[in-house]
């Protein structure tokens, strides 16, 4: 298990307890779609949207956010995970462990275990540099397994 799972896993609970849902032990790729702001694995998760920022400055610098439906959730978010926020758009930024996170899904690089739970993910080492390489994080609660053995 690695660190960064443990990370994850424990943001997307922060915002989960703000909204009074119960806390989440895998997350489930079943039904949901990378492409899709509000069907995502971490937007289903955190039950909002996640995807580009719609504010002017924040969108211009490619920043990702959650977007939420009222300003107090949003700026509670904020203020429980130490995220900055923009109160007019109602989207608090997303970490850059879960921005890498999206990424690995958009690219294919989130390995599921056989009943649709995410076991793994893959981040490139140089966003630059495709031949520099993989990074490969677990989720907790799973084993870690060769990838050389895992189906794609």
């Amino acid at each position: 298990m690695s660190d960064t799972g443990v990370r994850l896993l424990a943001f997307l609970n922060r915002v989960r307890a703000v909204q009074e849902l119960d806390p989440l032990a895998w997350l489930v790729m079943l039904d949901a779609d990378p492409d899709d702001e509000r069907g995502c694995i971490l937007a289903l998760a955190m039950e909002c949207a996640v995807g580009s920022s719609t504010d002017p400055e924040w969108g211009a610098d490619g920043r990702w956010v959650m977007r939420f439906d009222d300003c107090w959730t949003a700026r509670t978010v904020a203020v429980v995970t130490g995220q900055t926020w923009v109160p007019d758009c109602l989207e608090v930024a997303l970490p850059n462990e879960l921005v890498d996170f999206a990424v690995s899904l958009s690219l294919g690089e989130v390995e599921q275990d056989g009943i649709g739970f995410v076991r793994a993910w893959r981040v490139p080492n140089d966003a630059d540099d495709p031949s520099a390489g993989m990074c490969r994080f677990v989720m907790p609660g799973m084993e870690a397994v060769d990838p050389e053995r895992v189906a794609a």
